[in-house]
C-alpha cells in the first residue's frame, strides 16, 4: 500500500505490477488472484459504492454527511471528524 502512493499517474496493471515485483510479490500469483471471479465481483461493487457516493480519487473519506477525495493533512481530517462529531 505504502509502495503504490509514491506512484504517480494512472494505477493500472502494469505500474501496479512492477511495484509489486519491486517490493517482492509473486507477480504471476498476484495477477491470478486479482482475476478471480470473487475479486472481480468484490471490485465492480467498490467502484459502484465509490460512483454512488460521488468519490472518485484516493484516498477517499467519508466524515459526518460530507465525502472527501485526495489527500489532506491529519490535522484537517482530525477537525473536521471533531466538526462532524459536534453536530456542525
Amino acid at each position: 500500500h505504502q509502495a503504490l502512493m509514491g506512484v504517480e499517474g494512472r494505477l493500472d496493471d502494469e505500474p501496479v505490477l512492477a511495484k509489486a515485483a519491486e517490493v517482492g510479490f509473486d507477480t504471476a500469483a498476484l495477477s491470478a488472484a486479482a482475476r478471480t471471479p470473487e475479486v472481480e465481483a468484490q471490485r465492480i461493487n467498490t467502484v459502484r459504492v465509490a460512483q454512488s457516493l460521488e468519490l472518485n480519487g484516493t484516498p477517499s473519506f467519508l466524515i459526518g454527511e460530507n465525502a472527501f477525495s485526495g489527500y489532506r493533512p491529519a490535522a484537517d481530517l482530525a477537525a473536521l471528524v471533531e466538526e462532524a462529531r459536534a453536530g456542525r
